[in-house]
């Protein structure tokens, strides 16, 4: 049980083969967030950045479905070259 979760929800580390589930997470938050624009990118946004260098999260209702995830990486500052935290996706 995590302390951070509502009773009942579940936090599991996510990979490669979730890569569908990421990529209709992220088709539907982006039609909400921007109707009627071009999503066919998000496929390969997905197959550029999704390793294990990415972690990807998800959060899972006690039904077992899927209702919240985060997938994080790294950027670096082009400025500096510093690395900071980077979130692809908070859903």
């Amino acid at each position: 049980m995590n302390p951070l979760l509502p009773a009942g929800y579940e936090l599991r580390r996510g990979g490669g083969l979730d890569r569908a589930l990421l990529v209709q997470f992220m088709q539907r938050t982006y039609e909400e967030l921007f109707p009627g624009q071009p999503i066919a990118h998000l496929a390969q946004t997905v197959d550029s950045h999704l390793s294990v260098e990415t972690p990807l999260w998800w959060v899972s209702a006690p039904d077992r479905s899927t209702t919240a995830g985060l997938w994080i990486g790294n950027a670096i500052d082009q400025v500096s070259g510093d690395r900071h935290a980077h979130i692809f996706l908070l859903l």
